[in-house]
């Protein structure tokens, strides 16, 4: 091709992309947009955001707009969150850990973002750079609740290591340091027996029942023990509880 003929097509191609107007925000998803861009994560303000935006745009747009976020010389760990939340709820999860990667360059003591991508790293099976991840979480000087988050994806990382002894230790360290959480109990029981650890399901349930004062809350116990005992394949004992 002659030089100056592909001049022309460069300017013209550069005229043209000036020229695409930016992607604008529909009005009804920015007041979300606002609110997630000071604390991006996934949950109901980011469905909301997604559902709005669809009304009037369309995914294809959502990506194009967060992606150019990203790449603006101001773009925060905010942008590249958001982008790795979107990622995310389309599927895309080697896209999402990128951007979870550069927002935390950006962001090292983020304590959710950490979570989040220990989160996609166990769903692509890889539980070692899973625990490294909540290993980096443990850093950043979780809350409460953030902790006990931590302390359930670790035991479910490990289970999968096929560290059983040190997943079990992991979850009833968590259940006797929050003993007075009836609701972590009952996660915690459900937890384990999802994952066919029933002993110490069984063990969790007999404890929780125990201390359970509420006489209408104690009888579900009871009958959530008894499922327990049969999915043991302990049916004997089942029988007696239900006497």
């Amino acid at each position: 091709m002659h030089p100056r003929i592909a001049l022309y097509l460069l300017l013209f191609v550069t005229s043209v992309s000036a020229q695409t107007p930016p992607v604008v925000v529909p009005a009804p998803a920015q007041r979300y947009l606002d609110i997630l861009l000071k604390r991006p994560q996934p949950g109901t303000i980011f469905e909301r955001f997604y559902a709005a935006w669809l009304e009037e745009s369309s995914t294809t747009e959502l990506g194009a707009f967060l992606e150019a976020r990203t790449k603006l010389p101001a773009a925060t760990a905010a942008d590249h969150l958001l982008l790795a939340v979107f990622q995310s709820h389309r599927g895309d999860d080697r896209a999402a850990l990128t951007a979870y990667e550069a927002a935390l360059k950006l962001d090292p003591a983020n304590t959710s973002a950490w979570i989040e991508r220990s989160r996609l790293e166990a769903r692509a099976l890889d539980f070692a750079a899973a625990l490294q991840s909540l290993d980096e979480a443990v850093k950043a000087k979780p809350d409460a609740a953030a902790t006990m988050e931590i302390g359930k994806l670790r035991g479910r990382a490990l289970l999968r290591l096929g560290k059983n002894e040190e997943a079990l230790r992991t979850w009833k360290e968590l259940a006797a340091a929050h003993a007075e959480d009836e609701d972590l109990s009952e996660e915690l029981i459900d937890l384990l027996t999802d994952e066919g650890q029933y002993e110490a399901a069984l063990e969790t349930a007999q404890a929780l029942i125990k201390r359970s004062r509420d006489p209408v809350a104690r009888t579900l116990r009871q009958l959530r023990l008894t499922d327990i005992l049969l999915l043991a394949e302990r049916r004997d004992e089942a029988l007696k509880t239900m006497r």
